[in-house]
């Protein structure tokens, strides 16, 4: 089954931020696809790398569940 989740961000650097993150069943685990539109661009970078500790978050925090 597919599972989403949307938000935005209001205030700070961002002038504008819309993400969303869907789950999704692959093979014997899943994927994760976490998508960002955000302004200015030269902020991309810097999103990027928290959706990339954020992502390394819920891998940790899932394979602790997993055993």
């Amino acid at each position: 089954a597919k599972r989403r989740i949307a938000w935005s961000a209001v205030g700070g650097p961002l002038t504008h931020h819309n993400a969303s993150l869907t789950v999704l069943a692959n093979g014997d685990g899943t994927k994760l696809v976490w998508q960002a539109d955000l302004l200015p661009n030269e902020l991309a970078p810097v999103i990027a790398q928290m959706i990339d500790q954020g992502c390394a978050a819920m891998k940790s925090a899932l394979d602790k569940l997993a055993g």
